[in-house]
């Protein structure tokens, strides 16, 4: 086992150089133009709205955590993503600063805004 290890070590620490550069090969060109823009922009907000903003937690890191696990996978019967007040949000945005919202209509947790 001490063998083994020690060759997994050898065989880890000859790849390694702390001086190497990421590739930037694979990575696709920056729009410059929309970069700078985004840039511009600079604070705005992101809306992840799902069920769990029924309790008042974050989405999809409190299942089981801070709400229960039967609680939580049950949620989207009681959510109703019709009820709210666009304008009321978005006035609040501008009124706060902001520049530019982003809605998150699928989160990890698998819930959508819409039918699918």
């Amino acid at each position: 086992m001490k063998r083994i290890l020690i060759f997994l070590l050898i065989i880890i620490s000859s790849g390694y150089n702390s001086n190497a550069q990421p590739s930037t090969e694979l990575l696709p060109e920056t729009n410059k133009v929309a970069l700078n823009n985004w840039q511009v922009l600079r604070f705005g907000m992101f809306i992840h709205w799902g069920p769990v903003s029924l309790r008042g937690t974050e989405i999809g890191w409190s299942r089981g955590v801070q709400v229960p696990i039967e609680d939580y996978d049950k949620l989207y019967k009681e959510f109703d993503p019709i009820l709210f007040n666009a304008y009321e949000w978005v006035k609040t945005a501008k009124d706060a600063g902001m520049k530019y919202i982003i809605m998150v209509t699928k989160h990890h947790d698998g819930f959508c805004l819409w039918p699918s």
